[in-house]
């Protein structure tokens, strides 16, 4: 599982605009890369969705992680009090 430190090495993350920025990422061969880029890639669904650590994540389940050091679980919901599944505030 993804620790908080860890996602903090590859991603910033701002509560107030809920938008995630990747600070850098680590290729195939284990060089890391720094790179500032917004992330806005969605899944099918809808979900702002991202590859860490060669592992995709939904970006509400890591602002959870981000701010309160807390992972939620994948059979829980997480509601998206707005109903905007893009909206991590």
């Amino acid at each position: 599982m993804l620790s908080q430190e860890e996602l903090k090495k590859h991603v910033s993350y701002d509560p107030e605009s809920g938008e995630f920025i990747r600070i850098g990422y680590r290729d195939g061969w284990g060089n890391y890369h720094v790179k500032h880029r917004k992330l806005d890639k969605k899944s099918s669904e809808g979900y702002l969705v991202v590859m860490l650590n060669g592992k995709p994540y939904k970006l509400h389940r890591l602002a959870f992680l981000y701010v309160d050091n807390i992972w939620v679980e994948k059979h829980l919901e997480i509601d998206h009090i707005n109903g905007n599944r893009s909206d991590n505030r």
